[in-house]
């Protein structure tokens, strides 16, 4: 009993962290991205005009 409620909390920490990584992996890209498209917009903005 007390082994398989030690692997269930070790199971649900796991998952927690792992959802916490795909977060933060997540926000990064979109950091990353907007990054590079902001001067990729301007120069778009700039000839359309």
């Amino acid at each position: 009993m007390f082994e398989s409620t030690t692997s269930e909390i070790t199971r649900n920490a796991m998952q927690i962290a792992h959802e916490e990584r795909a977060i933060a992996f997540r926000q990064f890209w979109a950091w990353m991205l907007n990054r590079f498209n902001e001067p990729a917009l301007r120069t778009t903005q700039a000839s359309a005009t």
